[in-house]
């Protein structure tokens, strides 16, 4: 796979108005994105990261995990769940909601157009849309065959 030969060939770049680009455009750095290799490992320095992406992609996890296109959090609980900085998720917030695609007030995102999250969210969300798919799948085609229920734990770490 080559990488994009200027950022414009990038579809979240593309979508930037040309002031927008302008601004950022001396910022970017081109990162190679082999498939398979991880993006962050626990422990380490976090060196790359689109905000936006990151909070339309949560938002997106959050609304497959059966929330409604509303959702009661804090922009400090994204960012600590993202494991970034507060203001990085306050300026991705502040982009979703400028683009429409997203409603924000304190505490509170409305997502108003869940296709138009998906199409600015990079191509991980759908990757790991499907694979938890098939794993649920997977899971539930074990259950059914071993007449296995998951085994809830008690606060206490005691089965039940």
């Amino acid at each position: 796979m080559s990488l994009p030969s200027s950022p414009t060939d990038n579809q979240l770049l593309a979508a930037l108005s040309a002031a927008e680009l302008e601004a950022v455009v001396t910022k970017l750095e081109l990162v190679s994105m082999p498939l398979g290799k991880p993006l962050y490992q626990p422990g380490e320095k976090l060196k790359h990261a689109y905000f936006p992406t990151a909070t339309g992609r949560w938002l997106l996890s959050t609304l497959d995990r059966g929330a409604a296109s509303d959702v009661v959090v804090t922009q400090e609980l994204i960012a600590s769940t993202l494991g970034v900085r507060r203001e990085g998720v306050t300026d991705a917030v502040g982009q979703l909601k400028t683009a429409g695609l997203i409603n924000y007030r304190r505490g509170h995102i409305s997502v108003l157009d869940k296709a138009g999250l998906e199409a600015r969210a990079c191509e991980c969300y759908a990757v790991v849309k499907a694979e938890m798919k098939r794993m649920l799948i997977d899971l539930r085609n074990h259950q059914g065959k071993h007449g296995a229920q998951p085994t809830r734990t008690t606060q206490s770490g005691r089965n039940r």
